[in-house]
């Protein structure tokens, strides 16, 4: 059962952007019965801006020219925050996951509502990201260590695995 304390969530991809379900967040909805439990969020759009060379340049200059004057300094850092630190951003995409336990075995089903296409999902075990706001920039080439990688099309995915007590995993995937 070590995978389970490993598994962190789902992270999608739509046309242009990328999701996950494993920001943290006081406002999901959790319900516990039926010898499982139940947990509904808002997937969190993940950002990953890059300074580019002309303006990381243009920063510096800018800084060295007028950051010493207090006003426009604190200016400065209000819009960098803004920009460089990542917050969670609302997405419209709804994930719900629903874990029981049946027969010795720890059955996990994920439900993906989206309002656009969802072009990939990604199934998640281990994730080094720390979903709180941080400077800490997301890579697309690290979606490629993940454990199921699932091509979509649709608004819509069921992800359903069945993990046993030696930690062995049944994977199945429906989209509508």
């Amino acid at each position: 059962m070590a995978v389970l304390l490993k598994i962190s969530g789902i992270i999608l991809k739509t046309k242009n952007k990328i999701y996950t379900s494993s920001w943290l967040n006081s406002s999901e909805e959790k319900i516990i019965k039926d010898g499982g439990f139940k947990v509904s969020r808002e997937m969190k759009l993940i950002s990953f801006y890059k300074m580019s060379i002309i303006k990381g340049i243009s920063l510096r200059v800018f800084q060295l020219l007028l950051g010493r004057f207090e006003f426009i300094n604190k200016l400065v850092k209000k819009f960098l925050r803004g920009i460089l630190i990542t917050k969670q951003k609302s997405s419209g995409i709804r994930f719900f996951r629903t874990i029981k336990v049946v027969n010795e075995k720890i059955e996990m089903e994920d439900l993906i509502l989206s309002s656009e296409n969802i072009n990939k999902v990604f199934c998640v075990v281990e994730n080094s990201y720390i979903f709180i706001p941080s400077s800490r920039y997301f890579e697309i080439g690290d979606l490629n260590k993940y454990f199921h990688e699932i091509e979509v099309g649709s608004k819509k995915v069921i992800i359903r695995r069945v993990f046993d007590e030696e930690g062995n995993e049944e994977f199945d995937y429906k989209s509508d």
